[in-house]
């Protein structure tokens, strides 16, 4: 998930020497922690999941699938396709969003797949004391993209959560679909011991890792809508969390004060 926003209203002056460094894309070194567990957990998710069903297809040959699994065979390859495309798009998405600089004033208005952000909301300019440079309509600081997110590349960013969303279910309904019934498939299949223990083993590592992730963007996903309905930002958002949480405070104190000045009757 999103960690609140390192922002300031204001830059440092010229001639501080963090005013020079800059950081332009996510692609820039140094590359955050998150940035790697992020690219780790879609990679190892796929590569388990497409590594255990092209060992379960090489014994396809020999299989007599009972009328059930044959239907939960062909759902399985209906959502193999839709996995490829929503990745494809989601990797167009994340190198889109990672490779633009979202603080380049000149280019705020170039459209994404046809997308042109407009609002209020987005003619606010923050200061990101993370890439130390102005970004026009910040949203937020993504330390799993390693960049801001703003109004050159918020579209590309809310793909990225509405793909993974899909990827990760997918991943999910297969693995534990494949899981739930392990003994039928692999009596349906044939499956030597050996092999069907590789096949386990890739749908429990599949399993593992996208049920987690698929949570954390489903999580980051009805946050980012719920931000689009309530019509400001992650960073607005957090201001508003704060004032409130300060105004909450102030009025305890005030009430604890007045307790403590009430004159005791005699």
């Amino acid at each position: 998930m999103e960690e609140a926003p390192t922002v300031s209203l204001t830059a440092p002056s010229a001639e501080s020497p963090k005013a020079r460094i800059v950081r332009r894309t996510g692609f820039q070194a140094p590359y955050s922690r998150d940035q790697y567990v992020s690219c780790a957990g879609h990679i190892f998710s796929a590569v388990a999941l497409y590594g255990s069903l092209a060992a379960l297809a090489s014994q396809a040959d020999a299989r007599t699938l009972a009328n059930s699994l044959a239907t939960q065979e062909t759902a399985i390859i209906v959502a193999l396709g839709v996995h490829v495309l929503v990745t494809g798009l989601l990797l167009y998405a994340w190198y889109s969003c990672e490779a633009c600089d979202p603080g380049d004033q000149e280019t705020t208005d170039t459209p994404w797949l046809g997308f042109v952000l407009s609002g209020p909301r987005w003619e606010k300019s923050k200061y990101c004391a993370v890439c130390r440079k102005t970004i026009p309509g910040m949203d937020h600081h993504c330390t799993w993209l390693n960049t801001c997110v703003g109004k050159r590349n918020y579209a590309q960013f809310f793909t990225i959560a509405l793909c993974g969303v899909v990827q990760f279910l997918v991943q999910c309904s297969i693995t534990l679909l494949l899981l739930a019934a392990w003994n039928d498939w692999r009596v349906a299949y044939g499956l030597a011991s050996p092999v069907a223990l590789a096949v386990q083993i890739g749908l429990a590592v599949c399993a593992i890792v996208s049920v987690p992730c698929l949570i954390m963007y489903t999580t980051l996903l009805v946050f980012h809508v719920y931000l689009a309905w309530l019509g400001y930002g992650t960073y607005d958002y957090y201001l508003k969390q704060r004032d409130a949480q300060r105004a909450k405070r102030r009025s305890q104190q005030s009430a604890t004060i007045e307790l403590t000045h009430k004159p005791t009757p005699v």
